[in-house]
């Protein structure tokens, strides 16, 4: 529903050549964020350069990939910024002049948008950005653009993975037929092509380590409360929170730092003995057998031979591995939970911006109105929580009918 536009930057564009696209793309191929801010130092790039790479491998690749929702204008802008102020010897962070994107349910202000993937959302511009946003905007950071997502955060729809009305179905960049997770999708996706340097996702069960094992990058969910959540689009508030994609430990280190509420060097944390006596769970049971259909028994040989090697791995960091099993009955409970919270908590969402709905129900209707553009994957899950929900799908945010609260109280 919306082309990724580069008119703002086509004549930059056109004169990146690609001889310094590959000086550039060496660089970059094993760097962390301190690296480049190394490289940026010395006067051996800047960050407009950093930011055109990107630009440039963005236009070549993304157009299969769908990693993208929206590029920001003003990208060039910020990162000539970002020099300026380097040239009179201020930096504000290990951030300051490096390019990154945002997940699409995380508001930023005009000229860019935040849909949640989702066609009823394609023009809105909240009026501010997220705290997160403002913390990375301080840190200076460029903001490259919104990558995309799972529709509202995967709770539309099971397959595939990844899909979105406004850009289309992410594609793993390591091959088609893989698949890409969600529901930050994008961010995994644009982070491992090197269409970003970083990424900041949102997870409420998954949607954050889940992607970001698909497309081969480095993922943690921080802790709820850690990073603001206020200016994103909500799936179970009190279960969601933003966190770091990147390509490693440190540059997730230095996301973490720049957008938790706290002030915390995780930098200076990491430590390669830290698994010490540490017991990590595998879902063995869920990994090997648990697909439908099953798996070929080569595959599940293969597979099989891979949980004996990271148990291996994990021994020689002195960890613990255990197998464990997730109970049935809380998974249940789970997709319960979010269908109450994609009918409360996003349904609060759209009111408050101003949407043609006020509820659940409504938002189904209005997705079969027109069908094709609205919903081009279906809405499998919308249908499915409008019954189970029952009548709090018509019910937004009336606190007898909290039930995201009354889960929150009961954990």
């Amino acid at each position: 529903l919306r082309k990724l536009d580069f008119t703002p930057f086509q004549t930059k564009l056109n004169h990146f050549s690609a001889q310094r696209a590959t000086e550039i793309e060496e660089l970059l191929r094993d760097a962390t964020i301190l690296d480049l801010q190394a490289a940026l130092k010395a006067g051996k790039l800047t960050s407009e350069e950093l930011t055109l790479f990107f630009l440039d491998r963005i236009h070549r690749f993304d157009e299969n990939l769908r990693s993208y929702t929206e590029l920001n204008p003003n990208a060039l802008v910020e990162a000539r910024a970002a020099d300026a102020l380097r040239a009179r010897g201020i930096v504000h962070s290990h951030l300051h002049g490096i390019p990154i994107n945002l997940k699409d349910n995380i508001d930023t202000k005009s000229p860019l948008h935040t849909t949640g993937g989702a066609e009823i959302l394609l023009n809105h511009s909240p009026e501010q950005d997220a705290e997160l946003v403002t913390s990375l905007r301080s840190a200076g950071a460029v903001i490259l653009g919104k990558a995309s997502l799972s529709e509202f955060a995967g709770a539309l729809t099971m397959d595939p993975t990844g899909a979105n009305a406004v850009s289309g179905a992410g594609v793993n960049p390591y091959d088609p037929e893989l698949e890409v997770s969600g529901s930050s999708s994008g961010s995994a996706i644009s982070t491992s092509a090197f269409l970003t340097t970083a990424s900041i996702g949102t997870e409420t069960s998954g949607s954050l380590i889940s992607p970001a094992s698909q497309n081969g990058c480095v993922s943690m969910k921080p802790s709820l409360g850690m990073v603001s959540g206020t200016g994103v689009i909500p799936l179970v508030r009190f279960q969601d929170s933003a966190g770091p994609i990147t390509r490693n430990v440190t540059d997730a280190a230095i996301m973490l730092a720049v957008i938790d509420t706290r002030d915390v060097d995780y930098l200076s944390l990491i430590n390669r003995d830290a698994l010490k006596e540490v017991s990590v769970g595998i879902l063995r049971e869920e990994i090997l057998w648990s697909t439908d259909p099953p798996l070929p028994l080569e595959i599940l040989s293969e597979q099989h031979a891979l949980m004996q090697r990271i148990d291996r791995g994990l021994q020689k960091t002195h960890a613990s591995p255990r197998a464990i099993q997730l109970p049935s009955e809380e998974l249940k409970s789970l997709s319960r939970l979010i269908f109450i919270g994609l009918a409360q908590d996003t349904v609060g969402y759209l009111v408050n911006a101003g949407a043609p709905v006020t509820s659940l129900s409504d938002l189904r209707i209005y997705n079969e109105q027109q069908p094709d553009t609205r919903v081009p994957f279906g809405q499998l899950l919308v249908t499915y929580a409008c019954s189970m929900v029952g009548e709090f799908a018509d019910q937004v945010g009336s606190e007898e009918n909290d039930l995201p609260r009354q889960y929150e109280q009961l954990a």
